[in-house]
């Protein structure tokens, strides 16, 4: 499920272990194979460096690219994530901090986001890229939930009352001057095969405080219900 921040924990980890089978499968291949440059050797000399198989026993190296034309057919293996990603002794939560800027009309209180960054260490990046994007995303969805996003239902009948997305309130461009994310380069591999924690919703965490905290800065009202509209500024 692309739940709780899960994803690339689970596929991750079982993607890691199969590639790893592979490896071994290979390995195994490759010492028993006559027509292989390692036949011979014991498979625990073997590693894979760079793209290349190497003997660390004696520095007989090759092309991976190569050394699978030495295969009679194609290996497969398979995983399965929670047996290798569920029993961590390690603590293999992300951390992060917002920082907030906003401008409040002193007359007409409406509140303007000026800048939004983010600092953020969730393990190795495997595309940071994505990962950015993820993070800036979170930070436009705490946006939002700080000063638009509002659920609204009929107390006499239970009946939501904004029901679709021409009825609700969520950021747009104009609500959002600058975002911007930092990742914090981190590998933790002690409690992830690939050194990774879970970076999908962390972006979204502290954004909605942050911008509570500026705006009190800004007009020393510590409001404490979201979303901070502007009826509870004035």
């Amino acid at each position: 499920m692309t739940v709780g921040s899960m994803s690339m924990l689970s596929n991750g980890a079982a993607i890691a272990d199969a590639a790893d089978l592979v490896k071994q499968s290979l390995f195994k291949h490759l010492v028993r194979k006559d027509s292989s440059p390692f036949f011979g050797k014991h498979r625990h000399d073997l590693e894979i460096v760079e793209g290349r198989v190497t003997s660390t026993a004696d520095g007989v190296s090759e092309l991976v690219t190569e050394v699978v034309s030495h295969l009679d057919e194609p290996i497969e293996e398979e995983s399965i994530a929670g047996r290798t990603m569920g029993h961590s002794s390690y603590g293999r939560y992300a951390f992060g901090a917002q920082f907030a800027k906003v401008l409040v009309d002193p007359e007409l209180k409406v509140v303007q986001v000026e800048r939004m960054i983010g600092a953020f260490a969730g393990g190795r990046a495997i595309n940071p890229m994505l990962a950015r994007s993820q993070l800036i995303g979170g930070m436009i969805w705490g946006i939002g939930q700080a000063l638009m996003e509002e659920s609204r239902n009929d107390l006499r009948s239970g009946v939501w009352m904004n029901r679709n997305l021409g009825e609700a309130l969520v950021p747009t461009h104009a609500d959002v001057a600058v975002v911007d994310a930092i990742l914090i380069e981190e590998d933790d591999s002690r409690g992830h095969p690939l050194g990774v924690k879970g970076l999908g919703e962390i972006g979204v965490v502290g954004t909605a405080a942050a911008i509570a905290n500026a705006i009190y800065h800004a007009t020393g009202q510590r409001i404490n219900s979201l979303p901070i509209r502007i009826d509870r500024l004035l």
